[in-house]
């Protein structure tokens, strides 16, 4: 107790201040050394966060990077299989369309399906652009529709890719039974599935090769239609090319008539929904819009052509 009193009694003549002076300066000296060393552990606790955040927005933004390989086809290839995806059955049902609708609305509604379609085919071709993740028809419809949408339309497109396919089997089988009757419809069914299912598996640039042999074969039936017209006996038939039967410039045949002939016309261009997968597999997919304009020429000048002379022709009887 001496040397205590003693010690503070030094400790007060030194510095000239009271015990009760020397304990408020530490009192006020202590809570300024905890602030500032809780600062630290903040300041610290701060900028390892925002390290972490920053880390994780570097993964985010590496996780969201895709590089987009271009495909194998060449710009010829992609051209003969996206005409023969909208050149198709359509092609015969083109004459009827316009008898239905005449000289005058005919040719106007041929161009404006022709528009149209090829106008939302390059919509699609500028999403997929501009997000590389998406790569079929459906899928951009489920970015702009989201997941219901994306189900709804999913259904739509295998229905009527299904019906497609279930025409397409029957007018085969019908036609070959009718001109090489060696096998009876039915079986030619059997024979087709197995030419038709293998090929789905191969690569669009080979399916290119039997793009172009349906092509030739529509060339092929364009020239029998003509030579058909040409010596044809006016006579003997409704119409001929030299000898043009009776037809109407605007339509004649009743609204319900009239109103099939969108449907007939739309028909032709069913498959340009599956162009996208073709552009996406193209060597050269800058010149995308160039090919489908291109592919769209070709086929408005090949239906206009096959209904014109089928219309002459009098195709309406038949």
């Amino acid at each position: 107790m001496v040397i205590t009193a003693d010690l503070t009694s030094q400790t007060t003549s030194h510095t000239g201040l009271s015990p009760l002076s020397l304990s408020t300066q530490a009192t006020e000296i202590t809570p300024l050394i905890s602030q500032s060393n809780d600062l630290a552990q903040h300041a610290n606790t701060s900028s390892s966060f925002s390290n972490h955040l920053e880390n994780g927005r570097e993964q985010e933004t590496v996780k969201e990077v895709e590089v987009f390989v271009p495909g194998e086809s060449t710009f010829i290839q992609t051209l003969l299989n996206i005409l023969c995806n909208i050149i198709g059955t359509g092609l015969l049902a083109c004459p009827i369309a316009l008898a239905h609708a005449g000289w005058i609305l005919g040719p106007i509604l041929m161009a404006m399906v022709a528009a149209t379609t090829l106008y939302t085919l390059k919509i699609f071709l500028r999403i997929i652009e501009k997000n590389k993740s998406l790569k079929t028809y459906t899928e951009v419809v489920g970015q702009g529709l989201g997941p219901i949408g994306l189900k709804l339309v999913t259904v739509i497109f295998v229905m009527e890719t299904m019906t497609w396919i279930v025409t397409l089997v029957v007018l085969y089988s019908d036609t070959l039974a009718a001109v090489w009757p060696i096998l009876r419809s039915d079986q030619w069914k059997w024979v087709s599935l197995v030419v038709i299912i293998p090929t789905s598996f191969m690569p669009l640039r080979y399916l290119s090769f039997t793009s172009g042999f349906g092509i030739t074969t529509n060339w092929v039936l364009i020239g029998i239609l003509l030579f058909t017209g040409i010596v044809t006996d006016g006579q003997h038939s409704p119409g001929s090319l030299h000898e043009p039967a009776h037809t109407d410039l605007w339509p004649n045949h009743g609204l319900i008539k009239f109103g099939t002939v969108i449907g007939i016309l739309l028909s032709g261009y069913g498959g340009h929904a599956l162009i996208p997968n073709l552009i996406r597999d193209m060597k050269e997919h800058l010149k995308a819009d160039r090919v489908c304009e291109l592919a769209y020429g070709i086929a408005i000048s090949i239906y206009l052509l096959v209904a014109v002379c089928g219309y002459i022709m009098n195709c309406y009887t038949t």
